[in-house]
């Protein structure tokens, strides 16, 4: 066999060993975007083999089955490709080629047999030589997490190309929903890169972004409401129910801030009444707002007017006696722009004269009302004829008159004793107090008589028997009655003699003295002591004259 059929048999056999290695190698590097480009040091076939060179846009050809060999040759079958996928070329390999004369006998003298060895033996070699290290990229792969919208990832050029350039869509802030991947540039197949430039700094942070934290938390501020004159106002705090933590909030009055509201959970909400915040606020304008997280959500700007403004008309009335006349004072300020008309009624009846009070003047009128001392009157104001006061009174301007009734009864025995009548037949308010005295000596004080009411009272006489003596009754400082009266309530048939009496004094025979008369004197010559020896003297002349007078008959017969 000539030299250049043993080569040519050498070839044909590197080719079947080539082509029975390419699935594998393919299988290996179907990510690989150079596979399938020329590559430096790949020897090119020899004229007239059957392989051709890979097109780098479409797939792997199948193996093409090698040429046969003369029949007198047979190829030897060429060893299988080694599973472990064989290391990547340096860029110190080259290709297999000589020009050594002596190398180039070598070959051509050598047997099929050793060809086929040999060029089973390159086939590795040359595989290593088409798989070419694959260049890696960096990316900012998007997540579906919008607290975690982004994984840094090393891929592939080829890889990021087809996985990944579909990942379109801006860069992921809150307000975004989809997001796209940030690749740099890949020439070719990404000349442009997905989000560069302006991604490059995501991706120089190593594809870190501010999370979306959910909705912001929100607030309302009501306007100023008024309680009594007293301000406030209702600031409604709320955290988003999609957010991802509790939210915290600070409300400020003119940048002052008030109070603070923490912890409100995601789709909770709070009420806040600020209220002795705006006590010193009356008829001011300021600001409230409600900051969280450093950034203002809500503000308004409100006045407080709490304070209700002047009436139309003011009246001031009042009740005083001018000596013993109850008048009624009246004073109206008019704030209104037009002039106004008083009038007064006393339970309904129209009393006095209308007073007319001009814009913005004050005038006083004055109401009799002495026809109804110690009387309930319903004072009624109207202004244009409108109700605008009404007033329940009792004018008491004349003093309560007090009008005293006084009696002494006469003694009463046993024991012996007096009664007094009390009474006050005077104004129902009005007060006395009497005073009892014995021969100008005071022996009792009455409680107040009223006005209309009365009493009595019986006074012991005791130590005052077999005297006369005078009781008198007083009420401040005058004498309203008295009466002299005779104590002698003992007769003589007891055998007890009147205080002072000394022995063998005759004992009086008691008498009883009507009231308001004199009692009789003890020497007068109607007593008692005159009038036994006339009776006696009387008696014993009736006896002589009966005696004597038969016989002056008897001598004269």
């Amino acid at each position: 066999m000539s030299p250049h059929r043993h080569l040519l048999a050498a070839a044909a056999a590197l080719c079947l060993v080539m082509t029975l290695s390419l699935p594998v190698t393919a299988a290996a590097d179907e990510a690989d975007p150079a596979f399938g480009q020329d590559q430096t040091g790949v020897p090119e076939p020899e004229a007239g083999s059957t392989t051709t060179p890979s097109d780098p846009a479409t797939e792997p050809e199948p193996p093409n089955e090698a040429a046969p060999l003369p029949e007198s040759d047979p190829p030897a079958e060429a060893e299988p490709t080694p599973s472990e996928p064989p290391a990547p070329p340096t860029a110190s390999e080259e290709p297999v080629t000589t020009d050594d004369p002596e190398a180039a006998d070598d070959v051509a003298g050598a047997t099929p047999e050793a060809a086929v060895e040999a060029a089973a033996a390159a086939a590795p070699q040359a595989a290593r030589r088409v798989r070419a290290p694959q260049p890696k990229v960096t990316i900012c792969h998007r997540t579906n997490s919008r607290t975690n919208p982004y994984n840094q990832i090393v891929v592939s050029e080829e890889s990021a190309i087809e996985g990944h350039s579909s990942h379109t869509g801006p860069i992921f802030s809150p307000d975004v929903d989809d997001w796209g991947d940030i690749i740099p540039p890949i020439r070719p197949g990404l000349p442009r890169g997905l989000n560069w430039p302006e991604g490059s700094s995501v991706l120089n942070d190593g594809c870190e972004v501010q999370p979306d934290v959910g909705p912001l938390p929100d607030a309302s501020i009501s306007d100023v409401t008024c309680d009594a004159g007293s301000a406030s106002v209702t600031v409604t705090v709320r955290d988003g129910q999609a957010a991802t933590a509790p939210a915290n909030f600070t409300i400020l009055v003119d940048g002052t801030p008030v109070q603070t509201v923490e912890a409100v959970p995601p789709g909770g909400s709070e009420e806040v009444v600020l209220s002795g915040d705006l006590a010193t606020l009356e008829d001011q304008t300021f600001t409230i707002e409600v900051r969280s997280g450093g950034e203002v959500i809500a503000t308004r700007v409100v006045t407080v007017d709490c304070e209700p403004p002047p009436p139309a008309v003011e009246i001031g009335a009042r009740l005083a006696c001018a000596g013993t006349t109850a008048q009624g004072t009246v004073e109206v300020t008019n704030n209104g722009q037009d002039p106004v008309e008083l009038t007064a009624q006393v339970d309904g009846v129209p009393v006095g004269a209308p007073l007319t009070v001009g814009p913005g003047a004050t005038e006083t009128g004055t109401i009799d009302l002495s026809p109804y001392e110690d009387q309930t009157v319903v004072v009624t104001l109207l202004v244009d004829g409108a109700v605008v006061a009404a007033y329940t009174v009792t004018p008491d301007c004349v003093a309560p008159q007090v009008l005293p009734r006084v009696a002494v009864d006469g003694v009463v025995c046993p024991p012996p004793s007096t009664t007094v009548t009390l009474a006050n037949d005077g104004d129902a308010d009005s007060r006395i107090v009497f005073s009892i005295l014995i021969d100008g000596k005071v022996v009792q004080v009455s409680a107040p008589v009223y006005g209309g009411d009365s009493t009595t009272i019986v006074g012991d006489l005791s130590r005052y028997e077999d005297q006369t003596v005078t009781v008198e009754l007083r009420a401040n400082g005058e004498v309203l009655g008295s009466r002299t009266v005779s104590v002698d309530c003992v007769s003589p048939a007891e055998g007890r003699r009147p205080a002072g009496a000394a022995a063998g004094d005759e004992v009086a025979v008691p008498t009883v003295v009507a009231a308001g008369a004199a009692p009789p004197s003890a020497t007068s010559a109607d007593g008692p002591r005159a009038t036994l020896p006339l009776c006696l003297l009387a008696f014993g002349a009736l006896l002589v004259l009966v005696a004597g007078g038969p016989r002056r008959r008897g001598a004269g017969g």
